[in-house]
C-alpha cells in the first residue's frame, strides 16, 4: 500500500516531463504559424 503513492506521484511527474516539451513544441509552432499569417495578410 505505501509503495502505491510514489509509483503514482512518479507517475504524474514522468506525464509531466512528457507533456510539457510536446505543449511547448506546439506553443512555439502556433506562434510560427500567428506570425506567418500576419506576414502573408500585410
Amino acid at each position: 500500500m505505501p509503495i502505491a503513492i510514489p509509483l503514482f506521484l512518479w507517475q504524474i511527474s514522468a506525464q509531466q516531463y512528457i507533456l510539457l516539451p510536446s505543449l511547448i513544441l506546439v506553443l512555439s509552432h502556433f506562434c510560427l504559424f500567428v506570425s506567418h499569417g500576419m506576414l502573408i495578410s500585410f
